[in-house]
């Protein structure tokens, strides 16, 4: 292997291919010590991948950059302040390297091949997650004594702490429990949407419909996460209503892909409607295991959590508190992602998270506004990252959105964000210089 050829696994699309590969894979959290070891080579591969990619490539300097860094930066220096350095700070720095890998300034042919192939990362990964989880549940429900008898290694341990009871308890899975099962399969299903509407691969094309049936079925009816329940239904309202009324709005073939997907939706609509009427044993399993109606009032028992949340902060605002305080005295986290960010790391580090993330709204939309420089491609991952980006803050409400633990979702956050900046700076420029239309990549 020449020269050449190692460095191109530091071309940006490899480095976030094999970063966001190797955080799906170690994110199923059976490793124990070779994950903490392949994390910190991960740390070592991204920050040499920057440093190399600054000699040819040009970083996307916008206020969403600024305020991004910003973001990271001042809550990785409140959680060193607060003695949080394996907690949270090793994350952050984690999630500052993708976040500027994300925003190097790449052609639209680049961007579409990055996607195309963390789509095909995540759908398998999504597929495996959910597959897998119910595999393990279903064999440990048939024989429960066998987890019992394994030797007491780590790697078995680890094992038996995934391990239910599926005929009676909600699906923990490969997450390690039932709300971080269901917010892997929630990632994964909006790249199949993606990859669904892209690939014309009739293998990936069954691969990716399999990842969002299974996927979506463990995130509602398996581990039963109300949150990502909704999270998932306002990803599909507004990644359909935009890839279909608005990018394609004048395609009479999507708009009769359109039409058969509505049908079939009302269709399953009714069929749900007629079986909640009429069995009720599904009616009582909807409302008492799924929607778990019988404290829906407190939000899941969150109330303590989030008075309590602001409560131990208080006094803390500019660079919030040592994470192993709250949790010995409140809970593991405060079930809220803004609440999460203002009490670990104080009052300016959510004023900055909220104005990257505001920010990168208000770009993404303007790339719809102003489309005429901007691929048709582009358009769609634009589509998909404002989908998403919505769909995780609303996500956020009942969940901390693992701000301050490796999870894939929050790295995939920010390289949507980053991903409608670049488009949107690529767009400017074309607006000075004669516009290329980039043949697009289809695979065959």
């Amino acid at each position: 292997m020449n020269r050449n050829s190692v460095l191109s696994f530091f071309d940006v699309h490899w480095l976030l291919s094999i970063t966001i590969a190797s955080i799906a894979v170690l994110q199923f959290g059976v490793f124990s010590t070779l994950g903490l070891v392949l994390y910190g080579v991960l740390l070592a591969y991204n920050f040499v991948g920057i440093i190399l990619n600054c000699k040819n490539k040009r970083i996307n300097w916008t206020f969403t950059f600024v305020t991004g860094a910003g973001y990271f930066l001042y809550y990785i220096f409140a959680s060193l302040f607060n003695g949080n350095f394996i907690d949270i700070a090793s994350v952050l720095f984690q999630y500052l390297l993708i976040f500027i890998i994300s925003f190097f300034i790449r052609d639209e042919k680049y961007i579409e091949k990055d996607f195309l192939s963390l789509a095909k990362i995540l759908t398998i990964s999504g597929l495996a997650m959910a597959v897998l989880s119910i595999l393990l549940a279903v064999f440990s429900t048939a024989f429960p004594d066998f987890f019992s008898s394994l030797p007491d290694y780590e790697v078995f341990y680890e094992l038996k702490k995934r391990t239910c009871n599926i005929a009676v308890d909600r699906l923990v899975g490969f997450g390690g429990n039932p709300i971080t099962t269901a917010f892997y399969c929630y990632v994964s299903v909006a790249f199949s949407i993606y990859l669904l509407s892209r690939t014309v691969r009739f293998a990936w094309k069954i691969t990716a419909l399999c990842n969002f049936i299974i996927s979506s079925f463990t995130i509602s009816f398996l581990a039963r996460s109300r949150t990502y329940m909704g999270a998932l239904a306002t990803f599909l309202i507004i990644y359909f209503f935009i890839y279909y009324c608005v990018i394609n709005k004048d395609n009479p073939r999507k708009w009769k892909n359109f039409k058969i997907i509505l049908t079939l939706a009302f269709i399953l609509f009714a069929l749900f409607l007629i079986l909640f009427f009429v069995s009720s044993e599904f009616k009582s399993f909807i409302l008492n295991d799924v929607l778990r109606i019988q404290n829906i009032n407190t939000i899941g028992n969150r109330e303590y959590i989030f008075e309590n949340s602001l409560a131990a902060g208080d006094g803390h605002r500019l660079f919030g508190i040592n994470t192993r305080e709250f949790e010995k005295e409140v809970a593991y986290h405060t079930h809220n992602m803004y609440l999460e960010i203002l009490t670990f790391g104080g009052v300016p580090s959510l004023v900055l998270f909220m104005l990257y993330t505001v920010s990168a709204i208000i770009v993404s939309v303007k790339n719809f506004i102003f489309k005429n420089h901007i691929s048709q491609v582009c358009l769609v991952i634009n589509c998909l990252a404002l989908a998403y980006i919505i769909s995780y803050l609303v996500g956020g409400i009942s969940e901390p959105g693992a701000v301050r633990s490796m999870r894939i979702a929050f790295p995939v956050y920010n390289t949507m964000i980053a991903t409608v900046c670049v488009i949107r700076a690529n767009s400017i420029n074309s607006e000075t210089l004669p516009f290329k239309k980039y043949k697009l990549h289809t695979e065959k």
